[in-house]
C-alpha cells in the first residue's frame, strides 16, 4: 500500500478561482498532458504553453505546481522537466556534495513557507528543524531565489 502524504497549499494560490478564471477550463485536458519527448509530445507542449501565457492565472498556477511538487503535465506554462530543473540536485543544494543537510533543505520548504506566512520567527523555526539560524536563512535564500527564476522564466 502506498501512503500520499499531502503538505498544505501555502500561498494565495490555494485561493484562486481556477475553475471560473483559468485559460485551461476551456481546453483539452489530455492538452496539458503530453507523454514522451516525441515531436508530437513537445509540440502539444508548446500548445499548453500558448494557452498559459495568455492565462491571467499563469503565476498562481506555476507557484502552486512548484509548492505541491506537481510530477505532471504543463502548469503555469512550465513542464514537469521543467520544473524539476529549478530545484538544485542535492549535491549541489547545499555545499559539500551529497550532503544530508541538501534534501533537508528542500524537503523543508512547504513547513517554511508556511511557518513564514503565519509570522513564526526564524529562531522558532529554526529550533523545530533542529538547525541553526544561519543554515535556515540559506534555505529562505535559495527557495527565494529558485522562485524568481521561475518568474522569470514565466515572464520570458
Amino acid at each position: 500500500m502506498t501512503t500520499v502524504i499531502r503538505r498544505p497549499i501555502t500561498s494565495a494560490a490555494r485561493d484562486v478561482r481556477w475553475d471560473k478564471t483559468a485559460r485551461c477550463r476551456y481546453e483539452d485536458p489530455e492538452l496539458f498532458f503530453p507523454i514522451g519527448i516525441s515531436p508530437t509530445a513537445l509540440q502539444q507542449a508548446e500548445e499548453a504553453r500558448a494557452v498559459c501565457q495568455s492565462c491571467p492565472l499563469v503565476e498562481a498556477c506555476l507557484e502552486w505546481a512548484l509548492e505541491t511538487r506537481e510530477p505532471f503535465g504543463v502548469f503555469g506554462g512550465m513542464t514537469a522537466d521543467e520544473r524539476r530543473d529549478l530545484r538544485p540536485s542535492p549535491a549541489s543544494a547545499v555545499p559539500g556534495q551529497g550532503s544530508p543537510s541538501a534534501a533537508r533543505c528542500w524537503d523543508a520548504e512547504d513547513d517554511i513557507r508556511l511557518w513564514r506566512s503565519q509570522g513564526v520567527s526564524q529562531r522558532e523555526m529554526a529550533d523545530r528543524l533542529g538547525i541553526g539560524k544561519s543554515v535556515l536563512s540559506r534555505w529562505i535564500k535559495r527557495y527565494d531565489e529558485a522562485h524568481a527564476r521561475a518568474a522569470k522564466r514565466v515572464a520570458a
